[in-house]
C-alpha cells in the first residue's frame, strides 16, 4: 500500500500522509493495543511510513479506546502508554534528520534497523528487536570513522507490559514530561557491537566529535 501512496504522491506532486490509523481497528484489542508490543510496531509503523516518503501520520485516539497512546490512570490523571513511548523514541531519530537506507544481513532476527543522519552529520540507528526471547548482538558497518557514541534504550518488563516502560532509562510523568539522564558517551570503533535484548529498542548515536 505505501509503494502505491508513493507512486501516486510522486506522479502527483503532492505529499500524503497516514490517517485514522492505529495498532488494531474498532478502538483496539485491550492487552494488545495497550502492550508494550504496541510501541515496538509503532516505531517500525512510523519508519516504514517515512522511508514511502510519508509527512506522517495520524493515531486514532480517545480516553476509552484501548490504542490511544495518552489514558486516564487510576487516579484520573492522564499517563502515557506504551504507544506513546514508541511516538517519543521515534520523534527523538528523525527531528532534524532524514532518511538513510539500512540494512541487517542475517535473515534468521526477528529485527528491523533503520537509520537517520542529522545536519551536524550526527548519525542514529534504530534497531527493533521484536523476538520475545532472543537478544541480538549487531555490529553497526556505518561506511565512515565515528569516534564518540551514545545509546538510548526502549525498554519494558515483557511485551505484553502494560507498564513499566522507559526511554533512555526514564519514564514520561503525569504531566508528560519526559527527563532521562545524559545519555552515557563512550569511544567507538568499527569493530564494536551493539546488544538488544530481546522486546526492545535500542537508538545508537555515532558523532566524529
Amino acid at each position: 500500500m505505501l509503494e502505491e501512496m508513493r507512486s501516486i504522491s510522486e506522479s502527483s506532486r503532492l505529499p500524503f500522509r497516514i490517517t485514522e490509523t492505529n495498532s488494531i481497528f474498532n478502538e483496539g484489542q485491550p492487552g494488545v493495543s495497550d502492550a508494550f508490543g504496541s510501541a515496538l510496531w509503532g516505531i517500525e509503523f512510523m519508519f516504514q511510513v517515512a522511508e514511502a516518503g510519508g509527512e506522517g501520520i495520524n493515531f486514532h485516539t480517545g480516553d476509552a479506546k484501548a490504542y490511544t497512546p495518552i489514558a486516564p490512570g487510576p487516579n484520573g490523571r492522564h499517563l502515557a502508554r506504551p504507544l506513546y513511548y514508541g511516538l517519543l523514541m521515534f520523534k527523538e531519530a528523525v527531528r532534524g534528520a532524514w532518511m538513510l537506507p539500512a540494512q541487517l544481513v542475517d535473515p534468521d532476527l526477528n529485527m528491523t534497523a533503520y537509520a537517520t543522519r542529522a545536519a551536524d552529520d550526527k548519525l542514529k540507528v534504530c534497531l527493533i528487536n521484536k523476538d520475545f526471547e532472543r537478544g541480538a548482538r549487531v555490529a553497526i558497518k556505518a561506511g565512515r570513522h565515528f569516534r564518540f557514541a551514545s545509546l538510548l534504550q526502549l525498554t519494558a518488563p515483557s511485551m505484553e507490559a502494560r507498564t513499566s516502560v522507559t526511554f533512555g532509562g526514564s519514564a514520561v510523568d503525569e504531566f508528560g514530561h519526559w527527563s532521562p539522564p545524559p545519555p552515557k558517551v563512550f569511544p567507538w570503533r568499527s569493530d564494536a557491537f551493539v546488544e538488544v535484548p530481546p522486546a526492545s529498542a535500542v537508538m545508537l548515536q555515532l558523532s566524529r566529535h
